[in-house]
């Protein structure tokens, strides 16, 4: 059975089967380091979510050989994959999930070379933007203690 109450000092307490420990974090998870760390993730749910709603329309509609088809298939998947890392054990500040993560990063990287021109380039923007916004989170992952990661 828990119950939450106010300990001595003011902070609430969670009590379970008579032990009392103070709230870490809230119910959705530790709190973010910063306002930009908050927002880099917030960045990255969204990149992940226009990716894989942008790269399915494109298996479906303008992609014309199977290995564009393909192409585009396993985007949206990395993309799929990274919007389950971001939301659950990201959020959490999981440090494995901070690092896989970059792979979503650097699959929009390696579009410049597989694809050129100009929507090569528009993908290393998105890489560009995707880097930053995961740089941004980097204090809420590795300013904590080693035993809490």
């Amino acid at each position: 059975m828990t119950s939450a109450s106010l300990g001595k000092t003011g902070e609430s307490t969670n009590t379970y089967a008579g032990h009392r420990r103070p709230h870490t974090h809230t119910q959705r998870g530790p709190a973010w380091a910063s306002t930009a760390a908050k927002i880099g993730w917030v960045v990255l749910l969204a990149i992940s979510t226009v990716g894989v709603l942008n790269h399915l329309l494109a298996v479906f509609t303008f992609a014309t050989a199977g290995q564009e088809q393909q192409m585009f298939a396993l985007f949206a998947g990395i993309n799929a994959y990274a919007i389950a890392v971001l939301a659950s054990p990201y959020r959490q500040h999981q440090v494995w999930a901070w690092l896989i993560t970059w792979l979503e990063v650097a699959a929009f990287a390696s579009a410049l070379p597989l694809s050129g021109g100009d929507v090569g380039l528009g993908y290393l923007v998105v890489a560009a933007i995707a880097a930053l916004a995961q740089l941004a989170t980097l204090p809420s992952f590795w300013s904590r203690p080693t035993a809490q990661r």
